[in-house]
């Protein structure tokens, strides 16, 4: 098997997408995302996760096998965004927060850590707290669904990140999450047992909802510190 035949994201560009899903080219595709991410190689990161984004968005997987490929190399994309997360510029960062944040929670990246990173290079905490409203904003905004049954639909409640947020604070008024501790894994476990909608979700889509309001308890109340 070559694992070099996708020397670059022109060769990726080029490969037709009947092909993408192949097991060479799908292993060459996998090959290439480490060896930027082993190579401290941001920008060509970015722009190879941008090439693979827009190739899957085109194919339509029609075997087990190749749904399973174009869900792994799904996990690249978010893998190879998150590893170059300080070289997005801020409106991709927030579009990552808007549109990937909850897949990539769901598939075990530790986006926390990845955002940690990349606050770390601000020289005052003030431009970190600025950096992190802004991620905040767009995570109000996310269109991404936790949640697909038919019950939630029944129930008139769209299961968007937006929508779990603001369920979220219905718990956070009642339980007066003070401003200075914020809230904790208390108020998460409060919000779980408790939601009338969160009740509908299976548990893979429950531990999914758990990821993101850790993500976002953190974010209200980051350990992020400038470093020197």
């Amino acid at each position: 098997m070559d694992l070099e035949k996708i020397a670059d994201g022109n060769a990726l560009k080029n490969l037709d997408l009947a092909r993408v899903l192949e097991l060479e080219n799908f292993e060459a595709i996998k090959y290439r995302a480490c060896d930027y991410i082993d190579g401290l190689d941001w920008d060509y990161a970015v722009t190879f996760s941008r090439i693979l984004e827009e190739k899957l968005r085109q194919i339509k997987p029609r075997t087990n096998q190749e749904r399973f490929a174009w869900r792994v190399l799904w996990f690249w994309v978010f893998k190879l965004r998150l590893f170059a997360f300080n070289n997005l510029g801020s409106q991709d960062q927030s579009d990552f927060m808007k549109h990937y944040v909850a897949h990539a929670l769901a598939d075990g990246l530790d986006v926390k850590d990845y955002i940690s990173d990349s606050l770390g290079v601000y020289g005052s905490e003030k431009t970190i707290r600025e950096e992190i409203d802004a991620l905040l904003f767009a995570l109000h905004g996310s269109d991404e669904l936790i949640g697909s049954s038919e019950v939630l639909k029944q129930k008139n409640f769209k299961p968007t990140v937006e929508s779990w947020l603001k369920e979220y604070h219905t718990v956070l008024r009642m339980e007066g999450a003070g401003a200075e501790a914020g809230p904790g894994a208390f108020h998460i476990v409060k919000f779980l047992d408790s939601n009338q909608y969160v009740k509908l979700l299976n548990a893979t889509e429950r531990e999914a909802l758990r990821n993101l309001l850790d993500l976002y308890n953190w974010l209200l109340n980051p350990f992020v510190y400038p470093k020197s």
